[in-house]
C-alpha cells in the first residue's frame, strides 16, 4: 500500500511541476502581450484577464508542491519526520489553496469593476497579511532546517534534497519580493487602461512593472527546473 501511495504522490508531484512551470509560460507570454500598447486596450484587458485565471494554477502548485514533497521525503526515508508534521502540512496546504481561490475571485471581481462588501475588503486585507507573513515563516523554518543539516543535525538526508529545499525557499523569497514591490499590480493597471483609457502615464507604469516582475519571475523557472533536475538525478 505505501509504495502504491508512493507511487500516486510522485506522479502528483510531477504533475505539480508541469501545472507550475508550463501553465505559468502562458501567463509570462501574455505578460509581453499586455504591454505592446499596438494591440487594443480591450484585446489586452481580455489577455490579462486570462492571466489571472491562469495563473492560480501556479499559485496552488506552491503549497501543493510542498506538501507532496514533504509526503514523498517522509515515506521514502529521506526525511526525519513525524507522521503528524506531514499530515499537519497537508491540512495546512488545503486550507492555504481555499483562502487562495476565494481571493482570486475576490480580486478578479474588483478587476471587473464589481466593488467588495466592506467584510469582503476586510476579509482581502487580513488574508493578504496573514500570506505574506506565513511565507516568511515558511522561509524561516526553511532556513532552520538548512542550517541544521550544516550543523549535522538535518532533517533531511541527502545533499540533493536539501539544495531542492533552498531552492523552494528562494522560490518563497523571490515570491515574498514581488508581493512586496511598490505600486499597483500590473492586472489592476491594465484593468486601469481598460476602463479609464490609455494614457502614456499608465503604459509607462504597467511597462516598468512587468520589467521589474520579469527577472523575479524567470529567477523562480530556473529554481524550479534546476529543482527537478535534482530531484530526478540525486547528485
Amino acid at each position: 500500500m505505501d509504495g502504491l501511495w508512493y507511487g500516486l504522490l510522485k506522479a502528483l508531484h510531477i504533475l505539480f511541476i508541469v501545472t507550475w512551470l508550463g501553465v505559468d509560460a502562458g501567463v509570462f507570454i501574455g505578460s509581453h502581450l499586455i504591454r505592446n500598447r499596438a494591440y487594443d486596450p480591450g484585446a489586452r484587458f481580455l489577455v490579462s484577464r486570462l492571466m489571472g485565471y491562469l495563473d492560480l494554477g501556479p499559485r496552488l502548485s506552491v503549497p501543493l508542491t510542498f506538501a507532496v514533497g514533504l509526503n514523498l521525503a517522509y515515506l521514502g526515508g529521506w526525511g526525519a519526520l513525524p507522521g503528524g508534521a506531514v499530515w499537519l502540512t497537508w491540512v495546512a496546504a488545503l486550507v492555504w489553496c481555499a483562502a487562495i481561490i476565494y481571493a482570486f475571485f475576490l480580486q478578479h471581481g474588483v478587476e471587473s469593476g464589481h466593488p467588495l462588501r466592506p467584510v469582503q475588503q476586510a476579509w482581502l486585507r487580513t488574508y493578504r497579511q496573514i500570506d505574506l507573513w506565513a511565507r516568511w515563516l515558511w522561509i524561516a523554518a526553511i532556513a532552520g532546517a538548512l542550517i541544521g543539516a550544516l550543523m549535522g543535525y538535518a532533517a533531511f538526508q541527502g545533499t540533493w534534497l536539501n539544495l531542492k529545499l533552498a531552492l523552494f525557499g528562494l522560490i518563497i523569497l523571490v515570491g515574498n519580493g514581488l508581493r512586496l514591490m511598490p505600486g499597483t499590480s500590473s492586472m489592476s493597471l491594465m484593468a486601469q487602461i481598460y476602463r479609464e483609457g490609455s494614457t502614456p502615464e499608465r503604459e509607462d507604469a504597467l511597462y516598468r512593472r512587468l520589467s521589474l516582475t520579469h527577472p523575479i519571475i524567470l529567477t523562480m523557472y530556473g529554481s524550479v527546473i534546476v529543482s527537478l533536475f535534482l530531484g530526478v538525478l540525486k547528485p
